[in-house]
């Protein structure tokens, strides 16, 4: 139950975060991390939504980056095709 919780906290601020370290040094981005204190995060996300809400959270999380993922996967073809013709 722990890891579920801690996983829903962790995508959902780390990509944020991670994100910024475009032109960035990369201890920045960790130093970011460290700030977010996850253990009570995880404990306040759990209060606030259950763990069933957390639960389900977690699928929106998913499905959204799934069909992103296949947004882009299915761009990505067909500008390959159109470079090909």
């Amino acid at each position: 139950m722990k890891k579920l919780i801690l996983l829903v906290a962790v995508f959902a601020y780390s990509e944020s975060l991670l994100a910024q370290d475009d032109g960035e040094d990369t201890t920045r981005a960790k130093k970011n991390m460290i700030k977010l204190n996850l253990p009570a995060l995880a404990i306040k996300m759990q209060q606030r939504y259950g763990f069933w809400g957390l639960c389900y959270l977690e699928a929106i999380l998913r499905l959204s980056d799934w069909v992103r993922s296949a947004e882009e996967q299915a761009a990505a073809a067909l500008m390959e095709t159109q470079d090909a013709a």
